[in-house]
């Protein structure tokens, strides 16, 4: 009995990065259970590419491969996806950005492609075939339309779907092929024991959003910069008056907040004891928090002459009709 394969493509940059691990032994996992062997009636074989480098030199138009990979290396990736049974693909995603895939954890850093050279670089990497491409989004956030701070999980109107860059992805993708692409509304994971996917709530997303939001405010990042200056004895005595400590223990906000500032280097340190505060209240909030399996799935299919698409954690069809 032939195997069943697969493919795992990496957008990462780093191969060895915590996610692109947990994600290969997990499928591997999944894949190589018995169990799942025996309902299906297949055996599977996982096989790991990493193309981050692929998709660089893809998207500048450098027509020589030679300098990243193969032509023979490159064949085989292609002659692959070809044969796929389900082809995951795992980058970085931001929840307020519907049009970038990241190849990093993207603060501070430039995003890696935006989504029609990702669906470019895919639809090269995937030769024309009869079967439908069953293509799973490992990609953080990557079906959160552009009103990111609602819930995703009701009825979406169609002019949003049409917003998310899974949306967009699969649009693109479905010009020149036939794909099924499944995508999720928050951060991903992998239980690596139950060998599924985990998806975070749209509570854990909106208090996600909020702790980005104090790390990436410029009067939180001049007071980090500023604190980095201060010697130790200076921080001890700073931290100790607001019950904060850089060992991320100490007061809750309102603890802090009671407390009075005097002078400009104590006014400074109190506002940056209390971004640090809300920061641990929100942090403490999201790990009473757990993902869920299926949670925030939708899958966007090509079906006739036309799509649909459905909320695989409630089952109800979001969109049937023609392309948005």
């Amino acid at each position: 009995m032939m195997s069943r394969k697969v493919i795992y493509l990496n957008l990462l940059k780093d191969a060895n990065e915590q996610a692109v691990e947990k994600l290969g032994d997990g499928l591997k996992t999944k894949y190589s259970r018995n169990g799942f062997r025996r309902f299906f009636g297949n055996s599977y074989e996982v096989i790991q590419y990493d193309v981050f480098e692929m998709l660089r030199v893809h998207k500048l138009g450098v027509l020589n491969w030679s300098s990243s990979i193969s032509q023979e290396e490159l064949n085989a990736i292609r002659l692959a996806c070809q044969g796929a049974w389900k082809i995951f693909v795992s980058a970085h995603g931001h929840m307020n950005c519907t049009d970038y895939v990241y190849g990093g954890q993207f603060y501070g850093k430039e995003p890696l492609a935006k989504w029609d050279q990702v669906s470019s670089f895919l639809t090269y990497l995937l030769p024309n075939r009869n079967d439908k491409y069953k293509i799973e989004l490992m990609i953080c956030y990557a079906a959160r339309t552009m009103a990111y701070r609602e819930g995703q999980q009701a009825r979406i109107a169609p002019e949003l779907l049409s917003t998310s860059l899974a949306y967009k992805l699969f649009k693109n993708l479905g010009e020149n092929r036939t794909v099924r692409v499944t995508s999720r509304s928050g951060a991903t994971g992998f239980d690596e024991l139950q060998g599924c996917i985990t998806v975070e709530t749209d509570e854990h997303a909106e208090l996600e959003y909020e702790r980005r939001t104090v790390l990436e405010t410029p009067d939180y990042k001049n007071l980090k910069n500023w604190v980095s200056t201060l010697t130790s004895e200076q921080k001890r005595v700073l931290g100790q008056k607001f019950l904060i400590s850089f060992n991320s223990n100490g007061g809750n906000y309102d603890v802090i907040a009671a407390v009075q500032a005097n002078g400009e280097n104590e006014e400074k340190f109190k506002r940056f004891a209390l971004a640090q505060a809300r920061y641990r209240d929100i942090r403490a909030h999201q790990n009473t928090l757990s993902n869920q399996s299926q949670y925030g799935t939708i899958c966007y299919d090509m079906e006739n002459s036309g799509i649909k698409i459905k909320n695989v954690f409630t089952s109800e069809v979001f969109y049937e009709g023609s392309w948005i």
